[in-house]
């Protein structure tokens, strides 16, 4: 059996996993770093704008996206999100700095039409920007949601971040499982119109583009439990598995070598590709 630890990212040929518990919940599923960067639920291809790619000490391929992005400006991820919520999921190694940097931006980019949806960091419960705490905001036509964690939220490692949001309550925070809320504020909850926006710049309170690494991006249509929010959290591969596994050796065929695949992984059945 293959197994993915967070820091391992998946390579080759992977896709969802159609068995997985949140499967049927996954709207979108992106690895920004990885070329194409394509959403694994839609296949759909993304707009892509002044992002780098980094690779971590730990073998990961991550965006850094510092006022650019990938953008996927008509995909809609959730378009009932007022009556199902929602959970959005970043793996990141975020810096603190004194610019608020979006990571996750679900909604048209512009300051309308509403509503949207914005994960960034950067930001203190009391001003808006510095310090590197992160918050999630909520625009509906003529309200804000606006729910805040403490300073400590970054701490330059690479976490698990993920915000949660019913219909009837406040969003909340976690980092790594644990919930970092510090205060927030309820209200009603609009669909997403259209559009969304990894790392990417926005006009939508001034926030640019992350300039630090973004290795996942995920987005459920429903609020996960703090129980399910802990266990996904370590584990955020976890929702992959791979299509195709090939075990390289050489090999002879008529009487000179060859180096290729030996078995291969077909129907989660390991079968022989050479003889």
């Amino acid at each position: 059996m293959i197994r993915f630890n967070k820091f391992q990212q998946p390579q080759g040929a992977i896709s969802l996993n159609t068995n997985h518990w949140v499967a049927k919940n996954i709207v979108f599923a992106c690895m920004p770093g990885i070329l194409g960067a394509i959403d694994f639920k839609t296949k759909s291809l993304p707009t892509i704008s002044g992002r780098t790619i980094q690779i971590g000490s730990k073998g990961l391929a991550a965006i850094m996206a510092d006022n650019g992005g990938i953008s996927f400006p008509t995909l809609i991820p959730i378009v009932n999100i007022d009556a199902t919520g929602l959970t959005m999921l970043v793996f990141a190694n975020p810096i603190a700095q004194s610019e608020r940097d979006t990571a996750i931006f679900l909604g048209n980019e512009g300051s309308s039409p509403y509503p949207q949806q914005v994960f960034v960091f950067n930001v203190d419960k009391g001003a808006v920007s510095n310090i590197g705490g992160c918050a999630y905001w909520e625009y509906n036509t003529t309200y804000k949601t606006r729910v805040d964690t403490d300073t400590t939220a970054i701490t330059g490692n690479w976490n698990v971040f993920v915000v949660t949001r019913t219909p009837q309550q406040a969003a909340l925070i976690y980092r790594n499982g644990l919930n970092i809320t510090n205060s927030s504020a309820s209200a009603s909850f609009g669909a997403i119109v259209a559009g969304c926006y990894v790392g990417n710049t926005s006009t939508f309170s001034n926030n640019r583009g992350a300039d630090w690494p973004i290795a996942l991006v995920v987005v459920l249509d429903r609020a996960l439990s703090p129980q399910e929010v802990w266990v996904l959290s370590q584990n955020p591969w976890q929702i992959f598995a791979p299509t195709a596994l090939n075990i390289w050796s050489d090999y002879v065929v008529g009487g000179a070598a060859n180096w290729g695949p030996l078995l291969g992984l077909q129907n989660n059945r390991l079968i022989q590709v050479q003889e």
